[in-house]
């Protein structure tokens, strides 16, 4: 960094910049904060047709698959 905010050409200083991203970038990490599958409480009752049974949030739409669900006798 020393040395690109150093330097006068400003193409040379672009392409030492432009390599110091991708060097930055390669050594990023990248940490999950949110899951797909989150539980939310649908009641006693409520229950799904796939899975363990338990309701889940379908999480392209962030909600039930409405479909899927069905009330227990």
């Amino acid at each position: 960094m020393a040395k690109a905010k150093a330097e006068t050409d400003r193409a040379k200083q672009g392409q030492m910049w432009k390599d110091l991203n991708k060097q930055a970038m390669a050594n990023a990490w990248v940490i999950p904060t949110r899951f797909g599958r989150e539980q939310r409480l649908a009641g006693s009752k409520v229950a799904a047709g796939s899975g363990d049974g338990k309701v889940y949030i379908w999480s392209p739409y962030g909600s039930w698959s409405y479909a899927d669900l069905y009330v227990k006798k």
